[in-house]
């Protein structure tokens, strides 16, 4: 059967039987070619086979191609945003979002500076080289995969852009007020050799290594650090302190008392306090002579009853005011005094002295066994002694001949070693304001918590030993710790007073009663990252198709309770 259509072309219905015996039947449409003088075989188009009787069975009809639209391919993502639930919560009621916002005017270079803070405090002790594999899993603000180039970028922009810094400061130091700073220094060591200010110093991880100095403002009412600056590693802590007051200048804290320990004493730091009128508390030297001299005079009063601590009865404390004349050399004229005259002024001190009995009869026992090592020594004929135990042996010791031997034998010198003995366990602090004895103790006590930050950014958050090369680079990581520094502190500081609020117990019913119990146990039982690992199983998994659809993982009662007394409300 042959059909003609356009252009020469006929059609053909062909039959073709293959050798397993079915026929197949084929639509051809072919052409006759003048030049090759042969016919060529257009298209070809199976249409079905032959059964046995010879009907043909048609194939089966392909299915349409479906229609070619714009919508986008169905997605599915799952993250956790448990943890970063509770770390972006926090950064926004304590303000420290707003005050990088409004400090750095670059709302992705802010995102970035908090998701590294979050993986810091989420991950106590973990460097960044996991970072980019934690972000795979959790949800994160960036909205992007922060890679190991982009974080270094992100430190050396943080670290060459002082001014963004110092309004960050500024901006937490408005938020305190009136309040009680802690001042104190800590040494961070490092292996870059491109930082000025990495230098061979007192080196407080004794690591051998080249440090760099951080000097740190802490609040001890909101337990927030306040601002931090880089020193050289060489640098003793007591010429830093000038400096210091220059900045609480800037940051506009004149309402505010400073807490420091003995590293910070020295008469020029008492002068340049009490000319600016700056409120202190500072540990003194009991080996200084005016100090030394009052601990002779009001050692008895130490011993009377009516100055023991009734919360400790093994300490013991008295103050008392005296006058003192300090001198400074004035840089600048004025219309009664020139530049470089020495100028003198009076101002009262109060020093407060403190026994602690059981600090005295340990330091008593360690001075005493010495002294019979020293005896031993010298009753030996030792040659190797030095020039320091030869004269505490003159001091503390009596020489006298031995009969028939000619040898020499040593005893103690009794006045000596009473007059010695009757300092052990005191200490002074100074002060240019007074109050309640035992109230200040508490209040240098407090000073301990910059101790503690000092540790926890060492330990938890990967500041011991930075590895950063770039002196711009190290000092925008130093930031970022600060950052993460400040959000650890503030949700620590949250869960210790959901801890005491539950201790109260203040529940309407037996029901909440029971809930508050089971909730304090369950924290009372828990570091602040096993808390955080513990709401690691809030999962968002989110499908993205024409329509979007977001289920999160449900939250226990019990956790419940706990996310709303940390504050957040849509739980």
């Amino acid at each position: 059967m042959q059909k003609i259509t356009e252009n020469d072309c006929s059609e053909t219905i062909v039959r073709q039987k293959r050798k397993n015996g079915v026929t197949y039947v084929y639509k051809r449409i072919v052409r006759y070619n003048p030049a090759k003088r042969n016919t060529e075989v257009i298209s070809s188009k199976l249409l079905g086979k032959l059964d046995a009787s010879g009907i043909l069975i048609p194939n089966r009809p392909k299915k349409a191609h479906a229609p070619v639209t714009n919508k986008p391919a169905p997605t599915i993502e799952k993250k956790i945003v448990g943890i970063s639930d509770i770390l972006k919560f926090i950064a926004e009621d304590c303000d420290i979002e707003d005050d990088l916002y409004a400090s750095f005017k670059d709302d992705a270079c802010v995102n970035k500076i908090l998701d590294v803070a979050n993986y810091w405090v989420a991950n106590p002790g973990q460097s960044l080289s996991k970072f980019e594999g934690w972000q795979r899993l959790h949800q994160n603000r960036y909205g992007y995969l922060i890679t190991e180039d982009i974080y270094h970028n992100l430190f050396c922009a943080v670290g060459a852009d002082t001014q963004a810094e110092q309004l960050y400061f500024k901006a937490r130091s408005k938020r305190e007020g009136k309040c009680v700073l802690a001042y104190d220094t800590t040494t961070i060591s490092t292996y870059g050799q491109r930082d000025e200010f990495a230098r061979y110093g007192f080196n407080k991880d004794a690591g051998g290594l080249p440090v760099i100095k951080l000097l740190t403002l802490f609040s001890l009412h909101s337990h927030q650090p306040i601002a931090f600056r880089k020193q050289p590693g060489n640098y003793p802590d007591v010429i830093s302190l000038t400096n210091a007051l220059k900045e609480l200048s800037w940051l506009d804290m004149d309402k505010v008392e400073l807490v420091m320990d003995q590293g910070f004493y020295s008469e020029n730091n008492l002068t340049e306090l009490l000319r600016r009128h700056v409120k202190f508390l500072c540990l003194a030297d009991r080996r200084t002579k005016w100090v030394s001299k009052l601990l002779d005079q009001y050692r008895d009063e130490l011993d009377s009853p009516e100055n023991f601590n009734g919360l400790n009865t093994f300490e013991r404390g008295y103050c008392c005011l005296n006058k003192r004349t300090f001198g400074f050399t004035r840089q600048r004229g004025t219309e009664s005094a020139k530049a470089g005259e020495e100028q003198m002024f009076e101002k009262r001190i109060y020093t407060y002295l403190y026994l602690d009995t059981a600090r005295a009869a340990q330091e008593e026992q360690n001075f005493y066994s010495s002294l019979m090592e020293l005896k031993a020594q010298m009753e030996e004929n030792r040659k190797e002694l030095t020039d320091a135990a030869l004269e505490r042996a003159a001091k503390f010791l009596v020489r006298s001949k031995r009969p028939y031997c000619g040898k020499y034998k040593y005893a103690l010198n009794k006045e000596s070693f009473n007059k010695e003995i009757r300092k052990f366990g005191c200490f002074a602090l100074v002060s240019n304001q007074a109050d309640s004895t035992f109230e200040t103790l508490r209040t240098y006590r407090r000073r301990e918590h910059i101790e503690d930050i000092f540790e926890l950014e060492k330990d938890c958050l990967d500041g011991r030993t930075p590895r950063v090369w770039e002196a711009a680079a190290l000092e925008g990581r130093f930031f970022c710790q600060f950052i993460a520094l400040g959000l650890y502190c503030e949700l620590y500081e949250r869960i210790f007073k959901i801890k005491e609020q539950l201790k109260e117990d203040n529940a309407a019913t037996k029901g909440e009663e029971r809930d508050n119990r089971l909730l304090l146990r369950w924290l009372q039982s828990k570091s602040l990252k096993q808390i955080l690992d513990y709401f690691s199983v809030l999962e968002l998994t989110g499908f993205r198709a024409d329509r979007n659809i977001a289920i999160r993982t449900e939250v226990t009662k019990r956790d419940q309770l706990f996310l709303k007394l940390l504050g957040m409300k849509n739980v």
